[in-house]
């Protein structure tokens, strides 16, 4: 699979993969994040919108609801871990902004905590030990250790929205780019912050 985009519409919401257009969402509910599992036989891709999680699985050339979880009220972001047998889903939700679940059963494993307001962003370190980290709009990143996960680290260091994170192809980074014009590059394993590229407003011609 090579290309893949999601996107909104009257009537619900769509994905496209390899330049194929599939329908999807119920009423208003969107399709607002896709991504796709590159292990095991069917590269899987998984979609969310406001019900929840869905999963699609490709068949003679279709693409097909493979099973949905309800997870937020609103999803902002998923990531797959490396072996495709693990979820991270982050959004807006009044109790739950954050989950980890196994994608066979939709079964918690842990906690993702660390947020008090909505959860923009997450990724899944590549490499063992395995991690996640998430960001959002409490200008907070946060790492988790596990499978199970709990809490290992909150960076406070941006000023405001964190807007995305990602892990480096090897897990070694992580990096964090914010509203405030600043990306942060975190030691992968620990989140220890070891670079700051911020935008110095007194020197910009």
């Amino acid at each position: 699979i090579g290309n893949a985009t999601a996107h909104t519409g009257g009537g619900g919401g769509g994905y496209t993969v390899n330049n194929e257009t599939t329908q999807g969402g119920d009423g208003g509910t969107g399709v607002v994040v896709l991504k796709l599992k590159t292990t095991g036989y069917n590269p899987t891709s998984d979609f969310t919108n406001t019900s929840g999680l869905t999963m699609t699985y490709y068949d003679d050339g279709t693409y097909k609801t493979l099973k949905t979880f309800p997870i937020n009220s609103y999803i902002y972001d998923i990531s797959w871990s490396p072996d495709g047998k693990r979820l991270v889903v982050v959004g807006k939700g009044e109790v739950t902004k954050c989950k980890a679940i196994t994608s066979d059963s939709g079964n918690t494993i842990g906690e993702i905590t660390g947020h008090s307001k909505t959860v923009l962003s997450c990724d899944f370190k590549s490499s063992r030990p395995y991690r996640a980290v998430t960001c959002g709009e409490d200008y907070n990143v946060a790492f988790h250790e596990g499978p199970p996960f709990k809490f290992l680290k909150k960076s406070t260091n941006h000023k405001n929205f964190v807007n995305c994170v990602r892990y480096s192809p090897n897990g070694d980074y992580a990096a964090s780019v914010s509203s405030d014009k600043h990306i942060i590059i975190y030691e992968g394993k620990t989140g220890e912050k070891l670079l700051d590229f911020g935008y110095d407003k007194s020197k910009a011609g």
